[in-house]
C-alpha cells in the first residue's frame, strides 16, 4: 500500500498542478467566483487524475469495470469537492488568507482522507465491478 500511496502522491501533484492552473485562471478573470473556479479546477485536474490512478497508481487494466469506477470516483469527487469548498469559503472568510493559500490549506487537509477512499473504495479489486 505504500507504493500506492507514493504514486498516488505523484499523480496527485501533477493533477494539482492542472487544478491550481485552472483555479489561477478563472479567478484571474473573475476574482468573485471562488466556488465556480474551485468546482471547475477540481473537475479538470479529476479527469486527469481518474485515468492516471486507474492505470498507474492501481494497476487496474479492466476497461469492462471503468463504469463503476468511474461512477464511485465521481461520487468521491462531489463529496471532495464539497468538503474542500467548504474549508476554501471557511478559511477565506474568517481569515486574511490570499485565497490560492486558503486553497491549498483546504486540500492539504482532504488529502489523506481521499486516498483512503480512493484505494478502499474506488479501485479496490474487490470493488472493482
Amino acid at each position: 500500500m505504500l507504493e500506492k500511496f507514493f504514486k498516488y502522491g505523484f499523480v496527485q501533484i501533477l493533477a494539482y498542478g492542472i487544478e491550481l492552473l485552472v483555479f489561477y485562471l478563472v479567478i484571474s478573470l473573475c476574482s468573485e467566483c471562488l466556488v465556480t473556479a474551485n468546482i471547475l479546477a477540481k473537475s479538470s485536474a479529476a479527469i486527469f487524475a481518474f485515468g492516471s490512478h486507474k492505470y498507474f497508481t492501481f494497476g487496474c487494466k479492466d476497461s469492462d469495470k471503468i463504469a463503476g469506477q468511474a461512477i464511485r470516483y465521481s461520487l468521491l469527487l462531489v463529496m471532495n469537492t464539497f468538503a474542500a469548498t467548504y474549508l476554501l469559503v471557511l478559511l477565506t472568510s474568517e481569515t486574511n488568507l490570499l485565497p490560492i493559500l486558503a486553497k491549498i490549506l483546504s486540500d492539504v487537509v482532504i488529502i489523506f482522507i481521499t486516498f483512503l477512499l480512493t484505494y478502499f473504495l474506488v479501485f479496490n479489486k474487490k470493488n472493482s465491478s
